[in-house]
């Protein structure tokens, strides 16, 4: 913040990640039907710097889920674009999947 700041007498608005989180949250939740079983282990994201983003990880039903979980971050409007990390099956007969990088366009203030 203080080098935001500089010598001016007000704070700046910060960037937030509660609108990346409500837009990620409500497109799963319109989504739920076609993504099936969705567990998140990890969700960063990440306002501040250069590239703002995304990350997830989990496990969903099967490779064609994984899929439409790809084409639904890629469809949405307010995402820059989407980088699938690895994926693995695991032993409960779920496909585990290792960090999807979604890009998200440069706030204000950051």
């Amino acid at each position: 913040i203080a080098q935001k700041l500089g010598r001016s007498q007000t704070i700046p608005d910060l960037p937030s990640a509660l609108a990346t989180w409500i837009d990620f949250s409500q497109l799963v939740i319109a989504n739920e039907d076609a993504l099936g079983k969705l567990a998140l282990e990890r969700l960063d994201i990440q306002v501040m710097g250069k590239q703002p983003y995304l990350k997830i990880k989990g496990q969903v039903e099967d490779a064609g889920r994984y899929q439409t979980l790809l084409d639904t971050l890629r469809g949405h409007a307010g995402f820059v674009s989407v980088e699938p990390g690895a994926t693995r099956q695991l032993p409960t007969g779920m496909l585990g999947f290792e960090e999807v990088t979604v890009a998200l366009p440069p706030q204000e203030g950051a």
